[in-house]
């Protein structure tokens, strides 16, 4: 299981405070040094969607694969180029998917490498769907 480090703003002057995996218990900001307290209802799954990285890592792959599907069937003269082109750009979701997953996994970026893995699994999946459909 992946251990969720939290970050919450400091009461006192704003900045962002790594919690670590504990997001209950009595911290001090490492900015102003002043203690804050948080109990362990503050803090929720649903917190996950508030993070951008989860997003960043889920949306950018889809995008750059769907733009350029997008860009190749309008710039595209023959259907066999366009056709082409969409096949690599669709290749292209899942290895960018990977990418941002094992960026977010080795940075420590947990939304970012949660986000990046869904992405990479629904394109794993949609890919497999297309290739059964043939």
């Amino acid at each position: 299981m992946v251990d969720v480090e939290f970050e919450v703003d400091c009461p006192h002057c704003g900045g962002r405070v790594n919690l670590g995996t504990n997001g209950a218990g009595t911290f001090v900001c490492p900015l102003c040094h002043e203690q804050f307290e948080l109990g362990s209802d503050d803090f929720s799954p649903l917190d996950l969607l508030a993070e951008r990285g989860l997003w960043i890592g889920g949306l950018v792959p889809f995008l750059i694969a769907f733009l350029g599907i997008v860009i190749t069937l309008i710039v595209a003269e023959d259907g066999w180029v366009a056709l082409g082109w969409s096949f690599y750009f669709l290749l292209a979701w899942p290895v960018v998917a990977l990418a941002l997953g094992l960026y977010g996994y080795v940075t420590a970026r947990v939304p970012l490498m949660i986000g990046g893995l869904l992405s990479l699994a629904v394109s794993t999946a949609l890919l497999l769907l297309l290739w059964a459909s043939f």
